[in-house]
């Protein structure tokens, strides 16, 4: 039985470099991003997360082209996260919120966590509005109440969606198979409810892509998949989700070797 390869920051440029890891990841390349950057990104997301090196090479390689496809970057909009053996990409709710804005659906967006010390309010009716005047120290806040998103539509228009974390708590424990337990993250809270925020814009063919990308985000979160004590704690705060279903095949489009440092 082979001995499972580490990968690590120094090894990066090898693994990225061979021609069977390009081919599965250049075409997916956006405009202004090069490999180089690329291969930055993942070098810090392992300097950071060294545990990260242990998933199978090619779940990393799958999980950085997925993010290229998205249209993202590593370590910013959208991040690897381990499971195990396995990485998952995981856009957070900035990288979500930066593919709504791209369809040009919409001009911009506000997503915003409110907590139960701060003053609040909301109306929805011919006058809706929402009024928020945040607390900026976090031992005064209290405990989190809810999240809202704004959309800023063209023609002056807006939009918004508030929900409480009630609510929010309910689609967690119903759907998310890693995040059931303890208080729901101020993170969560915004992604959830821009999730269901932009399900309720007028229809727009220009939104296709970012929904789309929504719909994958829920389905790798309810994952049948159950939590691996050795997930690393820093994955929390760049949103860790769940391990998704392997594609079949996935192992055979790269060689363990690839990753060796003497490989060129």
């Amino acid at each position: 039985m082979s001995t499972a390869v580490v990968l690590t920051p120094k090894t990066v440029p090898t693994l990225l470099a061979s021609e069977s890891v390009k081919a599965r990841i250049l075409p997916f390349l956006p405009p202004g991003t090069d490999l180089d950057r690329v291969i930055a990104s993942v070098q810090l997301a392992l300097t950071d997360n060294p545990k990260l090196g242990e998933c199978t090479p090619a779940s990393i390689v799958r999980s950085i082209a997925k993010i290229q496809q998205w249209g993202l970057e590593v370590g910013y909009t959208a991040h690897l996260v381990q499971f195990g053996q396995v990485c998952t990409p995981i856009a957070d709710y900035k990288g979500l919120a930066q593919l709504v804005r791209a369809s040009n659906a919409v001009r911009h967006i506000e997503t915003r966590a409110v907590y139960e010390r701060e003053h609040f309010r909301i109306a929805y009716g011919t006058e809706a509005m929402i009024e928020h005047i945040p607390l900026h120290r976090k031992a005064e806040r209290g405990a989190l109440a809810g999240a809202y998103v704004i959309f800023f539509l063209p023609f002056g228009q807006k939009s918004f969606h508030f929900m409480g974390v009630d609510d929010i708590d309910e689609i967690r424990q119903k759907h998310s198979k890693q995040w059931k337990t303890g208080p729901v993250p101020a993170w969560y809270a915004m992604k959830t409810v821009l999730r269901q925020g932009v399900k309720l814009l007028p229809k727009d063919p220009r939104l296709a892509e970012a929904l789309k990308v929504v719909a994958e985000e829920e389905r790798e979160e309810a994952a049948h998949v159950d939590p691996d004590p050795t997930v690393s704690a820093l994955a929390a705060p760049v949103e860790r989700g769940e391990v998704p279903t392997r594609e079949p095949g996935e192992e055979d489009f790269i060689d363990d070797r690839d990753i060796d440092e003497g490989r060129g």
